[in-house]
């Protein structure tokens, strides 16, 4: 495997994260003491199993990479897929309990931003990563 690319597509996330964590906590700062709360009760419940799918994505891949050796690029299709399938579902997730806590539009709006920058720079990693490994 090629170690330059997996170190490109580390670096892609870390600026990533780092940009979405910037864009974030500016908009959470904006937000007065009590939307603030309304906004951390509203996800409070989800922080904990908001895991659970990403770490089932892992797994079933790793699986599907043991059993379809020969196929792996078809497994990385079908794993990319459900990867974005899960984002547009929290994409969905996310606005409706922001809406449910009564946050500004613009909060919605940066937050939804920031956590597709993140989205976006776990695909560019993964397909680096997995473009050097399979190509």
């Amino acid at each position: 495997m090629n170690d330059s690319g997996s170190l490109v597509g580390f670096g892609i996330l870390a600026v990533g994260i780092v940009l979405s964590r910037i864009l974030s906590e500016r908009a959470f700062r904006k937000l007065d003491d009590e939307m603030k709360i309304a906004v951390m009760n509203e996800f409070s419940g989800m922080r904990i199993w908001n895991i659970v799918p990403m770490l089932a994505l892992v797994i079933i891949l790793f699986a599907g990479k043991a059993l379809y050796a020969k196929n792996e690029l078809i497994v990385f299709s079908l794993f990319l897929m459900a990867l974005i399938a899960y984002f547009l579902i929290m994409h969905r997730v996310i606005r409706a309990k922001l809406l449910n806590a009564h946050a500004p539009e613009a909060y919605i709006r940066s937050t939804l931003v920031a956590r597709w920058i993140s989205y976006l720079t776990m695909l560019l990693m993964l397909g680096t990563i997995m473009g050097t490994h399979l190509f």
